[in-house]
């Protein structure tokens, strides 16, 4: 008796185990018969703490039917997003750039794939964009710089020379130099039209052009400046490796160490050359370009970037704020720092 029940149980045993078989057989030839927890399972895996899909030959009608339907299989990313070294050639550039204002520029946030491109020598479209906006940009003519009076063309000269474009004399005469700085500027600032006033008042907001018009007056009636505050910027070793890290074109280590002493007057802010003021979350921001010198191979690893400064409003003596660059390669400098002034 005993024997025959062992051997029905044994059989019992044995069909269940067949049905299971079957059924996960089923499944893996065809798609349709899977659950959907089966299809999810199949079809993404584990990578560095991150779910993704997983792209093997046999399992790609499973996938296929996975995205037809649109199933939620959790949080699952392209392994591309995770690991750059996993992207296919146009994957890489996708990821590595982003559309800007109508331009096409890297994308720092996805460093990962920015740094790859540029290892196998991938400009991504991204040069020739650039080279093509200069290309159509407008052109400031003589024409332009003589419906100015002699002060403004002055003034112009002036600017541009604080900018570093212009080398030569102020003399409110028009040369090779003086239509070279104006047209560099005007490409790297896009300006397009209403010429000369919008190029006289975009220089104006980046350098005081009126200063120039009181230093060089016959007379000096001018009321000197009150409420005046020169700050002085307290230590910080991360800005000292931002500053000191990198070899810097003479232009661009400038502004880093114009930058350790501002001052505030009446709610103006000046660095150097450059006038903030207050924008609407009542803070001082402003940018400058910054570039690396070039290396052997004539390749610079920080080019056309931009630093961004912003400054708090003042308390009791005390300026507070911080200075960003989104730095292409990590070379031990650090993409922020801190800023503290003291103000007297």
């Amino acid at each position: 008796m005993i024997k025959i029940y062992f051997k029905i149980l044994l059989g019992l045993v044995a069909v269940m185990l067949s049905a299971s078989v079957g059924v996960s057989s089923e499944c893996k030839d065809d798609a349709n018969n899977c659950t959907p927890k089966q299809l999810c399972e199949m079809t993404t895996k584990n990578v560095d703490n991150g779910l993704v899909w997983n792209n093997s030959a046999d399992l790609s009608s499973h996938l296929n039917l996975v995205q037809e339907l649109g199933l939620a299989c959790g949080d699952v990313k392209d392994i591309c997003d995770l690991d750059p070294e996993q992207c296919k050639l146009n994957q890489i550039c996708d990821r590595a750039t982003v559309t800007d204002d109508g331009e096409l520029n890297w994308n720092f946030e996805n460093l990962g794939h920015v740094v790859l491109a540029k290892e196998y020598g991938l400009d991504c479209n991204v040069s020739k964009v650039l080279e093509q906006a200069k290309q159509s940009s407008a052109v400031f003519s003589k024409k332009h710089f003589n419906q100015l009076d002699k002060i403004k063309r002055k003034q112009l000269q002036y600017g541009l020379k604080q900018l570093g474009y212009y080398k030569s004399a102020v003399d409110g005469a028009w040369g090779k130099g003086t239509e070279k700085a104006i047209q560099n500027y005007v490409n790297d600032r896009n300006i397009q039209s209403d010429f000369p006033n919008s190029l006289y008042a975009t220089l104006n907001s980046e350098v005081d052009l009126g200063y120039f018009k009181i230093a060089n007056a016959s007379t000096k009636t001018e009321k000197p400046a009150t409420n005046k505050l020169v700050c002085t910027m307290g230590a910080s070793p991360a800005y000292n490796l931002m500053e000191t890290r990198e070899k810097y074109p003479r232009r661009v280590l400038n502004e880093f160490v114009t930058l350790k002493k501002i001052t505030l007057t009446n709610g103006v802010l000046m660095h150097d050359y450059r006038k903030i003021k207050l924008n609407n979350s009542d803070k001082w921001v402003w940018f400058f370009d910054v570039t690396c010198k070039k290396n052997a191979n004539g390749w610079s690893p920080c080019s056309t970037l931009s630093a961004k400064v912003r400054i708090n409003q003042l308390v009791g003596n005390k300026l507070t704020g911080s200075i960003s660059i989104p730095w292409v390669w990590s070379r031990g400098v650090p993409p922020l720092a801190g800023l503290e002034y003291t103000c007297q």
